[in-house]
């Protein structure tokens, strides 16, 4: 897993740069709030590459404070969002972009006018998700209450 974080590391390094060079839409957004009684924070990174898999980030429970990466697919009014449990999901649908079968993503999310409503599901149950925006940025402007923009990383772990 360690040299697929380097990997993922120098590959993001060159993608900044290739983006730098041509313009290309890319947004941050960042959420607080609840999965079922949980709090939770969560980071998003919204983006255009031509492939299914068009939103990437990470989540943790406040207690824990673990990252767990996720991927996805967001559409207008929805986002479907996977967790990458494994270094072969890690792998599979993060690094090398394959994808996803959005039957088996465990958050259905609905965007209201403060950020997202939906569910959290596994095999056992589903938790009722309820996430508000607190900051983002796109084109280099950060908007939002709050005064920093945090990018939970992952691969820094």
């Amino acid at each position: 897993m360690t040299e697929i974080k380097v990997a993922f590391c120098l590959f993001t390094l060159f993608l900044s740069a290739s983006i730098q060079a041509a313009y290309m839409p890319y947004v941050v957004r960042n959420y607080e709030g609840y999965i079922g009684e949980y709090p939770v924070h969560l980071s998003l990174q919204f983006y255009d590459f031509g492939g299914e898999v068009n939103v990437e980030g990470s989540y943790y429970y406040d207690n824990h404070r673990s990252l767990i990466p996720l991927y996805g697919v967001n559409e207008s009014s929805s986002i479907i969002l996977c967790e990458a449990v494994s270094d072969e999901s890690f792998e599979k649908y993060i690094v090398q972009g394959e994808g996803v079968d959005v039957s088996k993503c465990p958050f259905n999310l609905t965007r209201n006018s403060t950020g997202f409503l939906g569910e959290w599901r596994n095999e056992r149950l589903a938790l009722k998700v309820d996430l508000k925006e607190t900051v983002q940025v796109s084109d280099g402007v950060i908007n939002g209450s709050a005064k920093v923009l945090d990018i939970p990383f992952w691969g820094a772990d």
